[in-house]
C-alpha cells in the first residue's frame, strides 16, 4: 500500500519511488512540467471526446481505454490473476523465465464506485505480481518498476511502483479532468501525462530487456 509513517516495532521511513526508479521519476517530472508535443495534445484531445461519452458499464469503458492505448502508446492490456484477483488490464514482458509487469490498469465507471480507491487497488495487484514465486531472481537484482494507470470515470492519473526494502507506490501525477475544456490552462495537464506515458513506456520496456538484466538474472538464478 502507500508509504506507511512507521511500520512497528521499528519506524520505518520508506525513500519514495522517484528516488528509487529513474524512469517512474522523469513520469513524475513530465507530469508536472513538461511540454507536450502536437501528437500528445492531439490524442488529449480524441480522449477528453472518448471518456466524455456515457458509459453504461466499467467494461465499456475498460475496452474503450484498451483500444485507445493499444493503438497510440502499443500497450496492449490483457487482463492478468494474481492469486484471486483480477485486474482492468495488465501488460507483461518475458524476463528470462517470468512475465514481468511493465503497467497495470484500474478503470472505474465514475470516480466514487467499483468499490476501492483505484490507486490503492493498482498498488496491491503490482505488490501481488512482483511478490510471486516465479519473480524471486527478478527481485535480487530489480526494482521491479511498474506504471499504474487509473481512470475513474473522465478523470485519469498516473501512479508509480517500485520495491524498497517493502513494495511501494506514489502517485506521480494529479488526477486530471478530461471533460472537453476548451482554451483552458488545465487541459495541459492531459497532454503532459500523455507525454509522460509516451516517454516512458518504451523505456522501460528497455530496461526489462536489457541484455545486463537478463546476464544479470542468469547468474542469480543459479542461486535458487
Amino acid at each position: 500500500m502507500h508509504r506507511p509513517a512507521q511500520l512497528p516495532p521499528a519506524e520505518f521511513d520508506q525513500i519514495p519511488i522517484s528516488l528509487l526508479d529513474p524512469i517512474l521519476a522523469q513520469v513524475e517530472w513530465d507530469c508536472a512540467f513538461a511540454t507536450p508535443s502536437l501528437m500528445d495534445t492531439a490524442f488529449a484531445a480524441i480522449m477528453m471526446h472518448e471518456m466524455s461519452a456515457n458509459f453504461s458499464d466499467e467494461v465499456l469503458r475498460k475496452e474503450k481505454c484498451w483500444q485507445m492505448f493499444a493503438q497510440e502508446f502499443r500497450l496492449n492490456f490483457q487482463l492478468g490473476t494474481y492469486r484471486n484477483a483480477t485486474t482492468d488490464g495488465s501488460v507483461t514482458v518475458e524476463v528470462v523465465s517470468c512475465n514481468a509487469l511493465l503497467a497495470n490498469l484500474e478503470v472505474k465507471l465514475d470516480i466514487g464506485s467499483g468499490g476501492g480507491d483505484p490507486r490503492i487497488q493498482n498498488c496491491c495487484y503490482a505488490t501481488l505480481a512482483v511478490s510471486r514465486d516465479e519473480m524471486k531472481a527478478l527481485r535480487q537484482v530489480s526494482r521491479c518498476p511498474v506504471l499504474l494507470i487509473e481512470v475513474a470515470g473522465p478523470n485519469i492519473s498516473l501512479s508509480g511502483f517500485a520495491l524498497s526494502q517493502y513494495p511501494s507506490c506514489d502517485q506521480l501525477s494529479q488526477t486530471v479532468s478530461l471533460l472537453w475544456q476548451p482554451r483552458s490552462h488545465l487541459a495541459l495537464a492531459a497532454g503532459r501525462i500523455f507525454f509522460a506515458l509516451r516517454r516512458a513506456v518504451p523505456a522501460l520496456k528497455v530496461i526489462k530487456l536489457s541484455r545486463k538484466l537478463q546476464e544479470l538474472l542468469s547468474r542469480t538464478s543459479l542461486h535458487f
